[in-house]
């Protein structure tokens, strides 16, 4: 007897014949309209997920302690000048410089909308036409920037201006793997991924990519890029090599143990049931911690990396190897708290940052797998990501709001005090605070 149930293949096709006609339409559009829609709803992501970023805006960390008090007391010009830990943070220093222009109520919320425009551009950049080389349907671009938008275990590192050259990063590889259709476009790349380097270290990370890329597809080397990353690489080195010991360190805590408890923390768990929810399926599967568990967990995760390394698309193989520069040069020297650093970076919530690019990595070979011709790799593919998406994404949808240090009465006293006046606001994390003085 016939059954009126639709296979996987029949549901497969409809799913094509969706995205080709979706793609037709949307190719008779003006070029900006769909990155402009894409810009909207990415937003509304961002603050859906950090209303208290918009709504009631406060510094985090070194964005107010340092980018925005070093540009008031010090000048804003001056500031952009001083390193941090050995290397220049020009994109958050800049930020700074910008902020001073507004009352100092309204500085919180120029960093958060700066780091939000940043932190929604790859998303953007996927709904290109220039994005179509990597992927030629839309659907699955879309999709990919969904994934990038609501990512678990990133909650330290979302609408942080601090942390946005992490992003913008993701954006300068994505420039580096895609060509530009202008002479407009090659400049675009190459002050991209100027800001970029002079954000901070990450550029030393991607030169090696750079070159790579270069060197096995020399038709489609970017002069702006290469001398872009090249010239900012030379600056930062430059000033970590006159800054040795400027960062604090820990010892490394180095065991075979420890980076399967990293790997399978910070990668897998974390985008299986979000940071959120690894403590309640912990406390529920104790066993998950078992080191065998962890162990047979990094072995999977390990062997689906090293698949799409293998078979995988150009541009997944060039990202891979991205995520694991980064990834080694974490496992050699993070900026953490801690008895140790790999144990410090075992726990979920820890050096975030750190783990961005190869959750992505994961994600974006599972969706690779679920365009992969036999069955069973699109069913591994499909339902693994689905897992992700009902359990991992809805769980740490909401990041949790800042405490409230009424950073609104602080603004309002300083506006209000005689020239001269010292004032100090506590902010996130503990500890931290903003000190000013009046002009």
């Amino acid at each position: 007897m016939h059954d009126p149930r639709p296979s996987l293949r029949s549901l497969a096709g409809r799913a094509r014949d969706a995205s080709a006609a979706l793609a037709e339409r949307v190719g008779r559009l003006p070029p900006l309209v769909v990155p402009s829609i894409v810009f909207v709803v990415a937003i509304g992501v961002l603050v859906s997920r950090r209303p208290d970023a918009f709504l009631n805006p406060q510094f985090y960390a070194e964005d107010g302690t340092l980018w925005f008090a070093r540009a008031y007391n010090l000048g804003p010009f001056t500031s952009m000048l001083v390193p941090d830990a050995g290397y220049l943070q020009v994109l958050a220093t800049g930020t700074g410089a910008i902020a001073v222009l507004f009352p100092v109520s309204v500085a919180p919320l120029v960093f958060a909308l700066g780091a939000a425009i940043i932190e929604v551009s790859p998303a953007v950049f996927l709904s290109t036409r220039r994005a179509s080389q990597l992927i030629p349907n839309l659907a699955p671009r879309l999709a990919l920037a969904f994934f990038y938008l609501a990512l678990p275990n990133v909650w330290t590192n979302s609408v942080v201006m601090t942390y946005a050259s992490w992003r913008l990063g993701l954006l300068a590889f994505l420039l580096l793997v895609t060509r530009p259709r202008s002479r407009f476009g090659s400049l675009f790349d190459g002050v991209v991924v100027a800001l970029c380097g002079l954000g901070g270290p990450l550029i030393l990370f991607m030169l090696p990519v750079v070159i790579v890329h270069a060197v096995v597809r020399p038709a489609a080397r970017s002069v702006p890029i290469l001398t872009a990353a090249a010239f900012t690489s030379a600056v930062q080195l430059w000033h970590l090599a006159g800054s040795a010991g400027a960062r604090p360190t820990l010892p490394l805590g180095a065991s075979v143990e420890n980076f399967c408890r990293i790997f399978a923390n910070q990668y897998v768990y974390s985008l299986m049931w979000g940071r959120s929810g690894f403590s309640d399926r912990v406390a529920s599967w104790p066993w998950l911690e078992n080191p065998a568990a962890l162990a047979v967990v990094t072995a999977v995760g390990l062997c689906l990396l090293g698949f799409a390394a293998v078979r995988g698309p150009y541009a997944l193989r060039l990202f891979l190897l991205f995520a694991g520069i980064v990834l080694g040069a974490t496992l050699a020297s993070a900026t953490v708290t801690g008895p140790t650093q790999w144990e410090s970076l075992g726990h979920p919530g820890a050096g975030t940052r750190y783990f961005l690019y190869g959750m992505l990595a994961i994600v974006t070979a599972l969706g690779w797998l679920a365009t992969c011709k036999p069955a069973a790799a699109r069913v591994i593919g499909v339902s693994t990501l689905g897992l992700i998406l009902l359990i991992g994404v809805r769980a740490d949808w909401r990041h949790h709001a800042l405490p409230d240090h009424d950073y609104r009465s602080f603004a309002r006293d300083f506006e209000n005090a005689p020239s001269g006046t010292v004032l100090e606001t506590p902010i996130e994390p503990p500890g931290w605070t903003v000190i000013l003085v009046k002009r």
